[in-house]
C-alpha cells in the first residue's frame, strides 16, 4: 500500500489550500457601499447608493454603481454604455 491509498484526504487538503486567494481589500476605504446615503442635488432628499443598479438602454441592460433618488435623479459612478 502506498501513501495515496492510506491518506488521500491529507493530499487533497493541501491542494485546496493552495488554490485559496488571500483576503486583501484593494478598494479605497472612503468608497461608497450599498445603502450609503447623501443629499440629492435636485430635491435635497436622501439619495441611496447601489453597487449593482440596473440600467436599461434600448435592448441592453447592465448593472452599474449609482446614486439614486426617489425623485428620479440618477448619478452613475462609471460611464453608462448606450444600447445599440
Amino acid at each position: 500500500m502506498g501513501i495515496d491509498c492510506i491518506r488521500p484526504s491529507a493530499r487533497m487538503e493541501r491542494m485546496v489550500r493552495s488554490n485559496e486567494w488571500p483576503n486583501i481589500e484593494r478598494r479605497r476605504p472612503d468608497r461608497p457601499q450599498s445603502g450609503d446615503r447623501r443629499p440629492c442635488p435636485t430635491c435635497s432628499e436622501a439619495m441611496r447608493f447601489y453597487e449593482r443598479y440596473m440600467v436599461t438602454r434600448g435592448r441592453s441592460s447592465t448593472a452599474l454603481p449609482a446614486w439614486v433618488c426617489r425623485c428620479g435623479y440618477e448619478q452613475y459612478a462609471r460611464h453608462v454604455p448606450l444600447g445599440h
